[in-house]
């Protein structure tokens, strides 16, 4: 924890932001992980957020080392708030899941929603807003529309593929889980890559208004992993939804903090 936690304060001065204090969080079936707090301790925490994928080997993702989380977290001072983040089942310093690492649907997008209501519920929050990038985002979605009067909104960053563009997106994660596994036939992280491909959004048919929350999508042109056809198809989620589409990633760099700011700034 030592060396991600000094990698993570350079880039925190970096990218201007404060980093407060790390704890384990048990989440589901006992398995635990780590998270950190995000921003000013005299600020409230609005905001428990989950980070993308490591979609060639997930052990070398967490918390820490997501770009487009510290895009997140550098919005926190002009929130005026705190955020929650953690390591994802399968990544980073997430553990108690291996002897059951074949079970690959607990890396799925519905099951990893479950465990971020579990952090949040490890910090006594009442009705945060959720979010995340990537695969982070899909399990905010989830655990919005699992516990829904629980959640006060939704920051969905670079939703990743879905529905037609989910099965095209599979073989590729079947195959990088496979050379991974091949690389390390003893490991256990190409079970996470799996959980990964074998995951979607709910079907698009049930999302019309199904929710009744404030939701802000962000994500950019010219990524195919993250397609801007995956947020256009979820403004329809709640009568409340913001939805804003760089041009580019880089440009969401510069839009993004700000954007993310004013839509805490409401809670």
């Amino acid at each position: 924890m030592e060396i991600y936690c000094l990698i993570f304060s350079l880039i925190s001065v970096t990218m201007g932001f404060h980093i407060g204090d790390t704890v384990e969080v048990e989440v589901k079936h006992e398995a635990k992980t780590m998270a950190t707090s995000i921003g000013l301790d005299q600020y409230p925490v609005k905001l428990v957020w989950g980070h993308g994928l490591g979609s060639k080997d997930p052990s070398t993702k967490n918390r820490f080392s997501d770009r487009t989380s510290n895009i997140t977290f550098s919005a926190m001072d002009d929130a005026k708030a705190r955020c929650i983040c953690y390591d994802a089942r399968g990544h980073g310093e997430s553990h108690g899941w291996e002897e059951t690492a074949k079970n690959m649907f607990q890396f799925s997008w519905p099951y990893l929603a479950g465990d971020m209501i579990a952090v949040s519920n490890g910090f006594y929050l009442e009705k945060p807003v959720l979010g995340g990038s990537s695969m982070g985002s899909a399990s905010a979605l989830y655990a919005a529309l699992q516990n829904k009067g629980l959640v006060s909104g939704l920051i969905l960053v670079r939703p990743p593929t879905a529905w037609k563009e989910r099965l095209d997106r599979k073989p590729q994660l079947i195959q990088a889980a496979r050379e991974l596994y091949e690389s390390n036939p003893d490991g256990l992280y190409h079970n996470v890559l799996l959980g990964s491909a074998f995951s979607d959004l709910p079907h698009l048919s049930t999302l019309n208004q199904v929710l009744d929350i404030p939701v802000l999508i962000l994500t950019a042109e010219g990524d195919p992993t993250h397609p801007v056809s995956t947020a256009r198809a979820l403004v329809n989620i709640s009568s409340d939804v913001q939805l804003f589409i760089s041009e580019s990633y880089e440009a969401g760099v510069v839009e993004w903090p700000q954007l993310i700011a004013e839509f805490l700034q409401r809670f």
